[in-house]
């Protein structure tokens, strides 16, 4: 872990954006992995040396030029509610919690835009605004993120007669 490379990471997402406790760092380099004996052995000592969680794109972009000007790993990461060790750095480097770019960018009908940190639950409250509603229901929907959602699988309530979240949502 390097100073220099913190005080980028600060200078691009701001230093109330980087995560500087080890026990958070910790706790956002981890899903719900343990669920598995394998994963569990296998994971457990894994963590990142920075976690930083932008409010904006633009710092987003700016943190990732870091990460790649260092040749850092980058994880990135929604809820963690995963359990297969997706929201996990193998090999340390750069965890990117996406929970700030949480806006609904679109609503139309039959189909939304939001930022990957927005959480399924409070889509769903804001799409019932518009008469509409989602139609795939994972076990995670309160906590879990749409971005996390989609790149984890996709799965749950209604994606057998809906399909999966990327085909139909409304």
């Amino acid at each position: 872990m390097s100073e220099v490379v913190r005080m980028k990471l600060v200078e691009a997402v701001g230093s109330q954006n980087v995560v500087m406790e080890t026990e958070a760092i910790a706790k956002l380099s981890k899903d719900y992995y343990w669920y598995s004996p394998v994963l569990e052995k296998e994971l457990s000592k894994k963590q990142a040396d920075y976690v930083i969680i932008p409010e904006s794109v633009e710092s987003l972009k700016k943190a990732l030029q870091v990460a790649v000007d260092e040749k850092l790993p980058v994880t990135v990461r929604g809820a963690g509610t995963g359990n297969y060790g997706q929201a996990i750095p193998m090999t340390g480097g750069v965890v990117v919690d996406l929970s700030k770019l949480n806006k609904v960018l679109e609503v139309g009908e039959g189909f939304t835009r939001v930022q990957a940190g927005m959480r399924m639950r409070d889509l769903e409250k804001q799409i019932e605004a518009t008469n509409q509603e989602l139609t795939i229901y994972p076990s995670t929907f309160v906590k879990a993120t749409i971005g996390g959602f989609v790149s984890g699988g996709s799965g749950g309530v209604g994606s057998v007669t809906w399909g999966t979240f990327g085909t139909t949502m409304f």
